[in-house]
């Protein structure tokens, strides 16, 4: 049961568009202890300070309606101190970064569909707006993909040659297997 009391977190936009599809098609989304968003929650929530204001909606804020409790009294405890944020974000990351990264595994190594295509068909299924959070998901996926490709560099391709250099000398033993096949 919905108390009325509703909580704000600063989050990245397709975040906020993602979890406002999965808990219900509009906001305030409700955290209950079924979808275990509450249960989460729970541990930041506590006492409004005296010169609160309510939040103001906007792109990159997920507001939150919060239910009554028997073990916290939400009348009382309906606030999260910014400071907590960064912690709440990265938990709402965690469940994004997994059901995104099955949902693109299954259709672009199983299904062979194109990147592209997939996050597209992604977005369009989550109702994640597609203005400037496309290329937000196409870095998350490529940067899963290849994760070390940040880091290989001009400078790095050292490593390779002196892998080439270092392999010289067994390269004779497997000369002889490659004729067979």
């Amino acid at each position: 049961m919905s108390s009325g009391h509703i909580i704000c977190i600063k989050t990245r936009p397709y975040l906020k568009d993602f979890f406002v599809n999965r808990y219900g098609q509009k906001e305030p989304i409700k955290a209950t202890t079924t979808n275990k968003l509450f249960t989460f929650l729970i541990r930041y929530l506590t006492p409004k300070p005296r010169k609160w204001k309510p939040c103001i909606p906007g792109r990159d804020i997920l507001l939150i309606e919060l239910p009554f409790n028997d073990e916290l009294n939400i009348r009382c405890h309906n606030y999260i101190q910014p400071r907590h944020y960064p912690v709440i974000t990265s938990y709402i990351y965690g469940l994004f970064y997994a059901q995104f990264m099955e949902y693109m595994n299954q259709k672009v190594i199983h299904d062979q569909w194109q990147v592209k295509y997939a996050i597209i068909n992604f977005i369009d299924i989550n109702n994640i707006s597609f203005e400037g959070n496309y290329d937000s998901l196409k870095r998350i996926y490529y940067r899963y993909r290849f994760p070390e490709s940040d880091k290989i560099k001009e400078n790095n391709k050292n490593i390779l040659t002196t892998f080439h250099a270092q392999s010289a000398h067994i390269r004779h033993q497997f000369s002889r297997h490659n004729e067979t096949f």
